[in-house]
């Protein structure tokens, strides 16, 4: 995989299931691109175009999808395209995704829910991601992410950079290293 073809109209969200692109801002695309190792475990909060790119750069990739139906199209798209690396899991809080984790530790996390707190998942993911590691948020500054700051103010300015886009809702997407 050495190159990401990303639609010009990407952003507006159509299709990028099929594309195999997530649902971030394009500098945040490449940056997974380049940090994603065939040896990384990943959890994902949210599922879609995200977790086909993901699944085809790492081991495995442990998805958490609260919008209805959106879990089954998912997996449906992974078995019929042979990523059986893919564990996507249907819940609506953190607290339903804990049993399914258990005790695992991950290399990457990805933050893009929809009904899902992402203070929650963020706030979880620093739990179980392990360092070094990624940790990305999409929509950073929407009023849904709204204390995140806060829950990565323990981690260096320098290992945070901001992915703004103009089409973006809260600003574009956040990458940390931990």
């Amino acid at each position: 995989m050495d190159k990401v073809m990303i639609p010009a109209d990407y952003w507006l969200g159509d299709g990028l299931l099929e594309a195999e692109i997530p649902w971030l801002t394009p500098e945040a695309i490449m940056c997974m691109h380049h940090y994603l190792k065939p040896t990384h475990r990943v959890l994902e909060f949210g599922s879609g175009g995200s977790t086909v790119f993901m699944a085809r750069r790492v081991k495995n990739v442990v998805a958490f999808e609260s919008l209805p139906g959106w879990e089954q199209k998912t997996r449906h798209y992974c078995l019929n395209h042979d990523l059986y690396n893919v564990e996507i899991h249907e819940c609506h809080d953190v607290k339903q995704a804990v049993p399914f984790v258990g005790d695992s530790r991950f290399d990457v996390a990805l933050v893009d829910c929809v009904e899902i707190d992402r203070r929650d998942a963020v706030a979880y993911a620093l739990s179980v991601v392990d360092h070094p590691g990624l940790l990305v948020i999409d929509n950073y500054s929407a009023p849904y992410c709204t204390g995140i700051d806060a829950l990565l103010s323990h981690i260096p300015p320098e290992r945070i950079t901001n992915y703004d886009d103009p089409h973006w809702v809260g600003n574009g997407t956040k990458v940390v290293y931990l």
